[in-house]
């Protein structure tokens, strides 16, 4: 048997979703009292030049659903996603009857993060990392907002001032992230246009980086068109 302790925030709703990862690969359909999953494609502009967070569906709990993967979508190793709870639900199970293979962590040795540089894309200079155990951001750490343009995002799991459970938030010297969870990280590009987290409320914003944006599924046709349904918010403060 495999037993996952977490507690997720308890969220009546549409809007209940958190960060996850997994060290093994699972069927997504074993994973219980889900209600859809879908992981990160990076960060987008529409027609009306306003940017957005472009994320993929990967599953969803419709057996009617053709376009929803229900019977063939296995979410991968170490590779963060973003999982919808049902209505009110505060924990998942793994309900799977064939072995599951623990992998081996793809970081070396005493890193924290699995980097997914496959999934920067044509969507801009953003990626969705996992944490493999506690990260902390200190003062030194290349990913807190400096001249480098660089900056990590975190998933809230508390409400505070202003920031409400389930918004990305810029995050700050002393924040930190639990194992097993994903954060979004902007790349250092010079001269560019939580478990629990420790937040910056005030922090200072990149002048392309809006305060919120829509979190945004894109559909992907088969004719190679895009569909594109706004999902919740992405409050970078």
């Amino acid at each position: 048997n495999v037993i996952f302790k977490r507690t997720f925030p308890a969220i009546d709703g549409e809007n209940n979703y958190s960060t996850i990862m997994f060290p093994f690969e699972i069927s997504a359909n074993k994973v219980g009292n889900v209600k859809q999953v879908v992981s990160f494609l990076g960060i987008g502009i529409d027609s009306t030049n306003h940017k957005y967070v472009a994320v993929e569906r990967v599953w969803c709990n419709e057996q009617s659903n053709t376009r929803c993967n229900y019977g063939t979508a296995k979410l991968e190793a170490y590779k963060p996603y973003l999982i919808q709870l049902e209505s009110g639900k505060t924990s998942v199970s793994i309900n799977n009857t064939d072995p599951l293979v623990l992998k081996a962590s793809p970081t070396s040795p005493g890193a924290y993060d699995v980097a997914q540089d496959d999934d920067y894309s044509a969507y801009g200079d953003f990626v969705f990392r996992g944490v493999v155990q506690t990260k902390t951001w200190d003062a030194t750490d290349p990913e807190i907002e400096g001249t480098a343009k660089a900056a990590a995002y975190g998933f809230a799991g508390s409400s505070a001032t202003d920031i409400s459970i389930g918004q990305f938030v810029k995050v700050g010297e002393g924040a930190f992230i639990k194992p097993f969870r994903g954060y979004i990280y902007k790349k250092p590009v010079p001269q560019s246009v939580k478990g629990a987290y420790g937040l910056r409320q005030t922090a200072s914003i990149d002048n392309d980086i809006p305060d919120v944006m829509n979190i945004v599924i894109v559909d992907r046709k088969k004719d190679g068109e895009e569909q594109t349904t706004v999902i919740g918010q992405f409050n970078s403060r």
